[in-house]
């Protein structure tokens, strides 16, 4: 009977010990499939920066090409406006004289 109790002693506790590590391993497990779905959204957040940062590096050159062909249209303007000024003060000049030649000749 002594023995009968031991045996039925040690049977609870290697019983008890084999629950434990059984659940000892399932939290395992968990954290394992808990750790595989944080670095794979880590990965994809990852993937995803960059794709935005690209996307924004993109943007960001195509406004300075903007900005530059709007500069160099800008300065061909000027040039332009300029030459337009120039070419009415030439022509308003030159009315002055016909003016001034109808003036002389009528009078």
């Amino acid at each position: 009977a002594k023995h009968s109790a031991e045996i039925d002693a040690l049977t609870d506790k290697l019983s008890l010990e084999k629950k434990t590590r059984l659940e000892a391993e399932t939290r395992n497990n968990d954290l394992v499939e808990k750790m595989r779905n944080l670095e794979r959204d880590r990965s994809e957040l990852e993937h995803q920066y960059m794709n935005h940062k690209r996307s924004l590096n993109d943007q960001l050159m195509k406004m300075m090409m903007d900005h530059d062909e709007l500069r160099k249209q800008l300065v061909e303007n000027e040039d332009k406006n300029s030459a337009l000024q120039q070419e009415m003060s030439n022509v308003s000049r030159s009315n002055e004289r016909l003016v001034n030649d109808l003036k002389d000749s009528v009078l």
